[in-house]
């Protein structure tokens, strides 16, 4: 569907959810077989225009992303030998002794995301080949499949089902080999990009589980059709799982909100296993509401552990749970539980990697991949707390007044501007914020403060658009909180913020859609932090007094 059509869907679908909140909180024990039915409604209609309004990324039910798959089946299957910088090195030899396919002169060093020539990676030959030994001949295998259009049987099968009057056999057989080439030249075009992408970013946790699949699962266009529909089966298996776990209310709403953001799937549907993190971050939602603690921490473990930024949403609990330590006087058994469950689960998937790959190596590779992420240049679809900072530090008076909401430039793209000459106002900043999520943990239990994990990434990480469904769990959080008129605002605030989004794309100001939704959020944090402070002064007082307390003691 139309881009600009869909946006506008999204937006009516959004402002119908938010109006149904408020009717919902006005109505209480009144007409919940309606309410019930519209919430389920929306829900469904937010999902279907999530995946595009039912049009999947290939053909039929196929649902193959080939860009994002070459990726993470290639990565997974050989991640012995390419680890995270090697496959597009290995990519440009196996073609060149193979289908010649590829029209480029220049690929994506990902340790540095610098580009580098082509024959870099011919120089660099023999060790990158002898990390395969007799897998060499495999992989060349895989990139030829890479190569082979989808449907190349019906091309080939051209001159056997149209070409059967004798009189023009040549003059058929000669179209159906140029119809061959042009659509096989086509397809293999798609791919010279393919290399001058950033990699595959997944730690070894997650090659430990998409190893072995890569391993059984052919790549066949019905084995890349398997692959691409299992993250569709964890986030189904997920969400029915939320819902075996809550009611049917937060369901719909969370729901709602983890199919909102923009982007997602048609940049990520069709890979292979991209949201197993959320997925872990989902479970580990559900065992702590079944009060099974130590299940929730290896759920936890195992996110952490395939994504690393998860950790904030450990660190939003633990604020939550050192509170309720402190004021207790006691370690809790089922924070005890977490913890012991988190260890497992973290250590054993470190430890399995290494088994599975040959060494410890490819924990310190991923290091390298990270800190060339973290260093990585700025692109508009990312947000964070210092995109609006660094707009905000670096624009004059005059910039801010006439563009504050529509930026001209983007500062943080500028060459010149850099966050280490920053460094101490925006540390200051993000300690600011961190005591706002403090605020806001008080205010809630242990669940809320984890479904909190979103702001403390948005604090103190860039993050993509890929991520930004995880606001569906923030959602969960509070959706939760019936009767708590700042939780339904804030609740109602998030999807107030996605309307803000897909009114901007239709407003042709710019692409600076990441800073626009950090701007928001900051705002929604900054409402939603003095909403609660009203209701906390009582609490912080007494928080005080114990503190000072302890330390006259």
């Amino acid at each position: 569907m139309n881009h600009f059509i869909s946006g506008i869907i999204k937006i009516i679908i959004l402002e119908a959810q938010v109006g149904l909140l408020l009717v919902d909180a006005l109505t209480k024990g009144q007409f919940e077989r309606h309410k019930k039915l519209a919430f389920l409604l929306l829900s469904a209609s937010m999902v279907l225009a999530w995946t595009n309004f039912g049009q999947l990324n290939g053909t039929g039910l196929r649902l193959v992303h080939h860009h994002e798959q070459f990726h993470f089946y290639l990565g997974a299957k050989y991640q012995a030998e390419v680890g995270w910088f090697d496959l597009y090195r290995a990519a440009a030899i196996a073609d060149s002794e193979t289908t010649r396919a590829l029209r480029i002169d220049k690929l994506r060093d990902n340790e540095t995301f610098e580009l580098e020539p082509i024959s870099k990676a011919f120089e660099d030959r023999d060790r990158i080949v002898g990390r395969f030994g007799p897998r060499w001949e495999d992989f060349k295998r895989d990139w030829v499949l890479l190569m082979t259009p989808p449907n190349q049987a019906e091309l080939d099968a051209c001159e056997a089902t149209k070409c059967n009057d004798v009189g023009t056999l040549l003059d058929c057989r000669a179209r159906c080999e140029q119809d061959r080439n042009n659509q096989v030249a086509q397809w293999r075009g798609r791919f010279n990009a393919i290399l001058q992408d950033h990699g595959n970013s997944n730690s070894p946790a997650w090659a430990v589980i998409a190893h072995p699949i890569a391993m059984l699962v052919p790549w066949s266009p019905n084995g890349q059709a398997l692959l691409g529909w299992l993250d569709m089966a964890l986030m189904a298996l997920l969400w029915w799982y939320v819902f075996k776990t809550f009611d049917w209310k937060v369901t719909a709403i969370a729901l709602l909100m983890w199919a909102t953001p923009p982007l997602v799937f048609p940049y990520l549907a069709g890979s292979f296993l991209r949201w197993d993190w959320l997925f872990a971050l989902g479970m580990t939602v559900c065992m702590m509401k079944r009060e099974k603690w130590l299940y929730a921490g290896l759920f936890f473990g195992f996110a952490v552990a395939t994504k690393l930024f998860p950790i904030w949403f450990g660190v939003a609990l633990a604020l939550r749970a050192g509170v309720t330590c402190w004021r207790d006087k006691k370690l809790h058994a089922k924070y005890r539980q977490m913890v012991a469950g988190t260890l497992i689960s973290g250590v054993a998937s470190v430890v399995l990697a290494a088994l599975m790959f040959g060494g410890f190596w490819v924990w310190s590779d991923y290091k390298r991949r990270i800190d060339a992420a973290v260093h990585e240049r700025f692109y508009n679809n990312q947000y964070s707390l210092k995109t609006v900072y660094l707009q905000i530090s670096e624009s004059s008076a005059g910039e801010l007044a006439t563009h504050w909401l529509f930026p001209a430039e983007m500062k943080q793209q500028r060459t010149d501007v850099d966050i280490a000459d920053h460094q101490v106002g925006f540390k200051l900043f993000q300690l600011l914020f961190t005591f706002a999520i403090l605020l806001l943990v008080l205010r809630t239990d242990e669940i809320g403060a984890f479904t909190l994990g979103p702001m403390l990434v948005f604090t103190w990480l860039t993050v993509n658009m890929y991520y930004w469904n995880m606001f569906g769990l923030m959602a969960l959080g509070l959706a939760r909180r019936e009767g708590q008129k700042p939780a339904l605002g804030a609740l109602m605030g998030l999807h107030v913020i996605f309307m803000g989004y897909y009114l901007f794309v239709h407003t042709n100001a710019g692409y600076a859609e990441g800073y626009m939704v950090a701007l928001q959020l900051c705002v929604w944090l900054a409402a939603f932090t003095f909403a609660e402070y009203r209701t906390l002064k009582t609490e912080l007082s007494d928080l005080v007094s114990m503190l000072y307390g302890r330390k006259r003691a």
